[in-house]
């Protein structure tokens, strides 16, 4: 992928999608508010155009919150259902034809693992997250510095110009000013942007963590330690180490999973949960499980949908567990062994009290 200043994100295109935003915007919980809000209705617009030949800079919006507007914020009493499949399918076209240095991308590795993590088809989430690791932002760093050294080497060659030519301001002096200005600008822009990144790679360590922990805590626990191995003091080392240290302490839950529970199930209940973060850049919870809107408690709160199938064709069980009657078996067993024991020894008793009578007479 090439890379470049915020991507695509510099262009001013207008194209016959324009108009479709926004009124797709005005739909959108994003972007507006009140009675007009409806989910669907942004959804259809945003698909509308997508269709109309939208500028690259447009089409990243649209993918974005299409994958966004499939998966979460679905409203039960409305008949609205996620779409975990659509919205990996549209985070999956940010990440194969954005750069590496475009924000968004990351938020699609998020969406990508969210929506196959919600399938069920864990190992697919696992190597998706995986890809928020593959940018250094190191390199950003090093563009600051190269940005901030024009920047300070333009500030010496005005100290340099004499004070009455500088309140002139001579075009020598506007065009040191307007390069000033727009390394000033540049920078910002920089910062913002590596920020950003390391917030979504963030975070992406705990979505690789919540994925790994459904299969087995100790895929969990192999993951996080190469990640810290991989990254040593960095951002992401340093939250693999959370996660580990958060794993490790949890251990023992996982030793008795429920009778219908994946192994790493029960364990993954008591870490905690994804990250994903919205368009606006707020971090809000994700649930794992195909999830749609409680009736009872409004459309921000989730639950199971049991009548979604979820695709676990991934997953391959690297454990077996004891029957649900085990227990039982074991108690009638250890209480059948302790009355025959108890049974021989009160027939020893009275047979040797009676050969005692019998030998007294």
């Amino acid at each position: 992928m090439p890379v470049a200043l915020f991507g695509l994100a510099v262009e001013q295109d207008i194209s016959q999608a324009t108009p479709l935003i926004r009124e797709a915007r005005s739909y959108d919980s994003v972007y507006s508010s009140g009675l007009e809000v409806s989910q669907p209705n942004a959804i259809k617009k945003y698909e509308e155009a997508l269709n109309s030949n939208p500028s690259n800079k447009e089409r990243l919006e649209i993918l974005s919150r299409l994958a966004a507007l499939t998966s979460y914020c679905f409203d039960v009493k409305k008949g609205e259902r996620p779409d975990f499949a659509k919205s990996v399918s549209y985070s999956q076209e940010v990440f194969d034809n954005y750069p590496t240095d475009e924000p968004k991308v990351y938020e699609a590795i998020i969406s990508m693992t969210c929506g196959n993590t919600a399938q069920k088809k864990f190992v697919k989430a696992i190597e998706c997250a995986k890809h928020a690791f593959e940018y250094d932002t190191s390199v950003l760093g090093k563009e600051l510095e190269e940005v901030m050294f024009r920047y300070n080497e333009i500030n010496g060659e005005i100290s340099k110009i004499d004070k009455k030519e500088r309140m002139a301001e001579g075009p020598h002096v506007r065009k040191l000013a307007a390069e000033q200005a727009e390394q000033r600008s540049l920078s910002r822009q920089i910062k913002d942007k590596k920020k950003l990144i390391e917030k979504y790679q963030y975070h992406t360590v705990d979505q690789l963590s919540y994925a790994a922990i459904r299969v087995s805590p100790l895929m969990a626990e192999t993951e996080m330690r190469s990640l810290i191995k991989q990254f040593p003091d960095t951002h992401i080392a340093k939250r693999a180490t959370e996660k580990l240290n958060e794993i490790m302490a949890k251990y023992p839950d996982m030793l008795a999973p429920g009778i219908n529970e994946m192994p790493g199930e029960s364990f993954a209940e008591v870490t905690t949960s994804p990250v994903a973060i919205d368009v606006a850049g707020q971090d809000s919870a994700i649930s794992p499980q195909v999830s749609v809107a409680d009736e009872s408690k409004g459309k921000d709160s989730v639950k199971t949908d049991q009548n979604i199938k979820l695709d676990n064709e991934n997953y391959h069980p690297k454990q077996s567990r004891a029957s649900p009657y085990a227990f039982w078996i074991k108690f009638i067993a250890v209480a059948t062994a302790i009355l025959v024991i108890a049974s021989v020894a009160m027939w020893f008793y009275k047979n040797n009290k009676t050969l005692k009578e019998y030998n007294h007479e």
